[in-house]
């Protein structure tokens, strides 16, 4: 039964009280800053010299599931928040030192149309007190065609770091859903476009979305910018993109590296911190080379910080690229094409490649057609051997499953071993064991005819907070 049938219907912006307790009580005491995190209990000690006061909460404006609690509180405590979204779970603020008078904290991870129960808690080391549990009621969900179904799913065999992804629906916006499918974020994109690509920043602490006007303005990628962002909107940047077409990478730095296309052809250019474009380079130098057309389409591009270089996926000629991001020099193709690398065994070939990645174990990650002109979307890792310029394919997913998607797709390996492979404009995400079975299959069949865009693994929402 879909989990969503149980939801509360919530006001837009709500506010409450609560009076102190000023009695011994018992509390939940969680792990700080980690988000899907069980607290354990304890008893505090008397409150005298310590007081909580003056609970209130009110909704983001324009994340109607981000809760901001308000207090106030007697004397300079360390405060946190505990909060339930599921009976019996408590998860917990991070802790924060906070003066005497206002305290606040954003509770993240709360479904829309959902109720949940907070408390708040200080304590200086001598004494602590511990607010009345109340009740948060989010907002509506602006956009139903977020919520996926899940039609398998074995919690005991997921990677239990990973919590929630980002995704978006490739034409109007952007979500985050936990492993129950209910959507904890969402944001509609205003400008007459959507987001191919959202990101979580190399660092993990910002979400990055595209504004790409290639695809819905057809002026060649002239107003397109990448943004980043908090997880409630504020201190945003935005990184002007002219030209960008698909794909885009951030940089530990803060740069992006992205594609623009440039007539035919297309670009791999760099923009650094302080907005200084340089173009690393030209796809035509590749055709010119294999010959054939001169047209390049790019879909993927990774930047591996190891050896410096870009990893760039051309879907135009079912290629990958590795490109020296210093001197800009063509190192590698990988492919079919003249002067490619060789495949073992030959039959393990990717094709029509999308959301291409190399893992920390040195070896190359696609999502790809299992042959050409056909559809079934599989995943084939290779191990990668420089001295014979050999891929060997060492594990696949979904060969003759008869998984089908006619473009996109993305796969990232898991800190378990997992591997989640979100299959495009299938729509649908897998969690699969190095066995190859599905303990996650999540699928959104509200789409229409769009494409599930990029799909980005997070384990702690708090990495995204102001």
């Amino acid at each position: 039964m879909n989990l969503f049938l149980f939801l509360l219907s919530c006001s837009a912006v709500v506010e409450g009280t609560s009076s102190t307790n000023t009695t011994p009580t018992t509390t939940a005491t969680g792990t700080t800053g980690t988000t899907g995190t069980t607290g354990t209990t304890g008893t505090t000690g008397t409150t005298m010299d310590l007081t909580v006061e003056d609970v209130s909460y009110t909704l983001h404006p324009d994340y109607e599931s981000l809760v901001q609690v308000t207090w106030q509180q007697s004397a300079n405590a360390e405060a946190w928040v505990e909060f339930s979204v599921d009976d019996g779970v408590w998860l917990s603020s991070p802790k924060i030192q906070t003066d005497a008078g206002n305290g606040e904290a954003l509770l993240l991870g709360v479904p829309y149309d959902w109720a949940v129960e907070f408390v708040v808690h200080v304590d200086n080391g001598t004494s602590s007190s511990t607010s009345d549990t109340m009740i948060a009621n989010t907002g509506d969900l602006p956009n139903n065609k977020a919520i996926p179904t899940i039609s398998e799913s074995d919690p005991t065999q997921w990677d239990l770091d990973l919590q929630y992804i980002l995704f978006s629906n490739s034409s109007d916006f952007e979500a985050i859903v936990d492993r129950q499918g209910r959507v904890v974020w969402f944001r509609e994109d205003d400008w007459g476009g959507g987001s191919l690509m959202p990101r979580i920043s190399a660092d993990g602490t910002d979400i990055l979305i595209e504004s790409n006007s290639y695809w819905w303005q057809w002026d060649n990628g002239a107003a397109s910018y990448v943004e980043r962002m908090k997880i409630d909107g504020s201190n945003s940047t935005i990184t002007e993109t002219p030209g960008l077409h698909h794909p885009y990478v951030d940089l530990p730095d803060g740069g992006i590296i992205y594609g623009a296309k440039n007539g035919s052809s297309e670009d791999l250019i760099e923009v650094s911190p302080d907005g200084t474009s340089t173009t690393i380079f030209n796809c035509k130098t590749f055709t010119d080379l294999v010959g054939g057309s001169p047209y390049c389409g790019t879909n993927t591009t990774w930047y591996e910080a190891s050896t410096d270089t870009i990893f760039w996926s051309l879907y135009s000629h079912d290629t990958i690229l590795e490109v020296d991001r210093s001197t800009g020099t063509l190192l590698h193709h990988f492919g079919t094409k003249d002067g490619a690398w060789t495949f073992t065994p030959t039959d393990s070939a990717f094709w029509w490649q999308h959301g291409v990645n190399i893992l920390s174990n040195g070896n190359l990650i696609t999502s790809s057609h299992t042959v050409e002109n056909t559809e079934e979307c599989v995943v084939r890792e290779y191990e990668m051997d420089y001295a014979t310029q050999t891929l060997t394919e060492v594990w696949n997913f979904g060969v003759g499953a008869g998984i089908e998607s006619e473009t996109m797709g993305e796969v990232h390996r898991l800190d378990n071993g997992n591997t989640l492979h979100n299959n495009g404009e299938g729509r649908r995400l897998f969690e699969v064991t190095p066995s190859g079975t599905i303990v996650w299959n999540v699928y959104w069949d509200g789409f229409g005819n769009t494409e599930l865009g990029s799909t980005r693994p997070i384990h702690d929402l708090y990495m995204l907070a102001p």
